[in-house]
């Protein structure tokens, strides 16, 4: 309902803060699902910068821990958790609903496409990754 008209917004969906070995026990698609989920918390703008740092800074906002400042080119995945997080990041770009551009100035930006709000606005990330296998 509409502020306007005397009713207000519906609070934004907390993320569930879920501990490292549940978060890597998930099949990928459930875990990119979570992560898709994670913009409409509103903790994470539509573009975000500094894409190197996603599988970190993901596994971080999902398990409660702290944000990484630092990305090391050398040890991109600094954790098993970095990995499945990077693979299921890997999984919504491949479905459309994520989309990474490249900067040589800022390095990469990682975007929510239409298809992804679409997706978020409707409950249906899992329709989009039917992977193979899983």
């Amino acid at each position: 309902m509409s502020p306007l008209f005397g009713g207000r917004k519906p609070p934004p969906p907390v993320l569930p803060q879920l501990p490292a070995r549940q978060l890597l026990a998930m099949p990928v698609t459930e875990l990119a699902v979570l992560i898709l989920s994670a913009w409409a918390t509103g903790e994470i703008p539509i573009h975000w910068r500094d894409g190197e740092l996603a599988p970190s800074r993901f596994a971080a906002l999902l398990t409660g821990q702290p944000e990484p400042f630092l990305f090391q080119p050398t040890k991109p995945f600094a954790s098993p958790l970095d990995r499945a997080t990077a693979e299921a990041i890997q999984a919504l770009e491949q479905a459309g609903l994520l989309l990474r551009t490249f900067s040589s100035e800022s390095g990469s930006l990682l975007s929510l496409t239409r298809r992804g709000e679409q997706a978020l606005a409707e409950g249906t990330t899992d329709r989009y990754l039917r992977i193979p296998g899983e």
